[in-house]
């Protein structure tokens, strides 16, 4: 399948066809679909990155070649559906110890912005957790930060995923 068959077929929403016909070999179609979901900024860009992610949740290495790009161009990223999945993919990786400071404070950033989407604030939280886990001199960082959104925010959601978060860490603090 060529790079326009591809782009056809994600303009057409017919996402789920897609992945049926690459299932067998997802990984041969991943750069195609990472090099549409990384360069565009139209709506088949974002079905690439929902396609890919759903690759990835079965392949979870296969990211790796795009980790730091993705981190890199986090910022940049208008389309919230588009940041949600990218971030909901860096969730299931390890950071390279290169782009945590960048992305940990990017995270944080996400988490107070008013405007930002709940999913988008949940894997900011994660990313945030598994750094931590990477950086376990950040532990305390991350509950400080957590319990601030907590009193910040009062949506049920937040408050039970930073608590359930917050818990963990103080755990694994104890542990150590």
């Amino acid at each position: 399948m060529t790079k326009e068959e591809l782009v056809s077929l994600l303009g057409s929403w017919e996402n789920l066809f897609l992945l049926n016909k690459i299932s067998p070999d997802p990984e041969e179609y991943l750069p195609l679909l990472m090099e549409i979901a990384l360069e565009g900024k139209d709506t088949s860009s974002w079905r690439a990155v929902w396609v890919a992610d759903k690759i990835m949740e079965q392949h979870p290495e296969a990211l790796l070649p795009w980790r730091e790009t993705i981190i890199g161009i986090l910022s940049r990223i208008r389309h919230g559906g588009k940041r949600r999945q990218l971030m909901r993919m860096l969730t299931r990786c390890e950071i390279p110890e290169s782009s945590a400071g960048m992305l940990f404070d990017y995270c944080q950033e996400r988490l107070f912005l008013s405007e930002e989407k709940v999913a988008v604030k949940v894997y900011a939280m994660d990313i945030l957790y598994n750094i931590s886990g990477q950086a376990p001199e950040l532990k305390q960082e991350v509950i400080q930060t957590l319990e601030q959104l907590a009193e910040q925010f009062q949506g049920a959601g937040i408050v039970a995923r930073t608590r359930k978060i917050i818990v963990r860490l103080r755990k694994e603090i104890h542990q150590r």
